[in-house]
This record gives C-alpha cells, sequence and structure tokens, in this order.
C-alpha cells in the first residue's frame, strides 16, 4: 500500500505545529477537500496553492523534509500581514458599500409600499363610495 507523499506528511506536520483544522486548512487554500488523507503523492498545483497560502513555510522542507520548517526571512511574514490588511480593507470596503446600497434601496421600496397602502385606501373609498350611489339609486327606483 502507497503511503502518503513526503509533502502531505509535512503539510499535516506543519497544521499540526501551528493548530490548524483540515477543515480551515482546506477553506483557506481552496485545496479540494480530502486530498491530505489520500495515499498518494500532491499535485503541483495544490503544492503552489499551500505555498502561496502559507509564505512561512520553506520550501525545501516541504520538499524534502531537510532543512526548517519556516523560513526565517521577515519580509515574507510582513508581506502577507500587509496583503492580508489590503485585502480585508477592501473587503470591508466593498461590504459597506453595498450595506448603503441596500439600505438605499430599503428606503425606496418602503415609501414605494406607503404609496402603494394609500392608493389601495383610496381606491377601497371609490368602491364604497360608487357601491353607496348605487344602493341609493336603487333604493329610490323601488320607492317611485
Amino acid at each position: 500500500m502507497q503511503e502518503k507523499s513526503t509533502i502531505k506528511q509535512n503539510i499535516l506536520s506543519f497544521l499540526e505545529f501551528k493548530g490548524i483544522t483540515p477543515y480551515r486548512f482546506y477553506k483557506n487554500t481552496g485545496i479540494t477537500r480530502g486530498v491530505l488523507e489520500q495515499n498518494n503523492g500532491m499535485s503541483e498545483q495544490n503544492t503552489t496553492r499551500f505555498l502561496a497560502y502559507y509564505p512561512e513555510v520553506n520550501p525545501a522542507w516541504l520538499l524534502t523534509g531537510s532543512g526548517d520548517m519556516l523560513l526565517s526571512d521577515e519580509k515574507t511574514y510582513k508581506v502577507r500581514s500587509d496583503e492580508d490588511v489590503g485585502m480585508v480593507a477592501e473587503s470591508e470596503a466593498i461590504y459597506n458599500s453595498r450595506v448603503k446600497e441596500l439600505e438605499k434601496e430599503n428606503a425606496r421600496l418602503r415609501l414605494e409600499l406607503d404609496n402603494a397602502r394609500i392608493d389601495i385606501i383610496n381606491l377601497q373609498r371609490d368602491i364604497i363610495d360608487i357601491l353607496d350611489k348605487d344602493t341609493d339609486s336603487h333604493s329610490r327606483k323601488e320607492a317611485g
């Protein structure tokens, strides 16, 4: 029976070291759920996704198991942090903009609903007036 590849074993070691759940790992990286549990190799695309999301991992260690698990270059962490902050700020701005749009639309729809209610009340009054006139007219004919 084939064993897990060195890359998968090392990814699992890294996740355990960082306290990252498999669910979070798959969600963060976009790698198909269950890939790490399969007893086969790791695709180049999935390896690239892993390294792109976790740039602090030493690629030589990931591929061979030799050397340190983590890179010591602080720029790696800083770049990652700056990118994350920028992405969060951009996402928040988009979210806030969308909330404002929806609030405006909600206000417009409430006004439209209020106007429709007024129109319905006026139409009901018109119907009542017509029925009253028709009833009066009918009563006069019977009396006359």
